[in-house]
């Protein structure tokens, strides 16, 4: 497993397209390390029209020193990132806007789902 620490998130977001269509098909919240894990079958699934091989797939998006965390999610139909955003600010926050599923969501359905500040990410890449 590879293991890449992120300095820019910023930059690494727009390079991601903002991680749209990104499934999240797992996350961990470790009260202890202060930190949450999100893996995802397909890290580049924004950025398919690429024909670089060597973009990461199969990936674990981990985030330490986390801390007011916010979590609204209803994961009958799985989760896909519609949209992540980073807020300046004192500390980083990060934004995710869930769409449920995997097909094209309401109005209803998209929100700020997954909220929470963090002092570093590093991307764990499986393949």
């Amino acid at each position: 497993m590879a293991c890449k620490k992120i300095d820019d998130f910023r930059a690494f977001l727009q390079e991601y397209g903002f991680l749209h269509d990104v499934r999240v098909h797992e996350i961990a919240l470790h009260i202890k390390n202060e930190s949450i894990a999100m893996f995802t079958p397909d890290l580049s699934a924004s950025i398919r029209y690429s024909d670089n091989e060597e973009l990461p797939r199969e990936s674990w998006i981990v985030f330490k020193k986390v801390s007011e965390v916010y979590l609204d999610i209803d994961i009958e139909n799985g989760l896909r990132i519609s949209r992540a955003c980073l807020i300046d600010g004192k500390e980083k926050r990060i934004e995710l806007e869930l769409n449920e599923g995997g097909g094209e969501a309401s109005w209803k359905a998209q929100r700020a789902a997954i909220s929470f500040t963090f002092g570093s990410v590093e991307i764990k890449t499986v393949k």
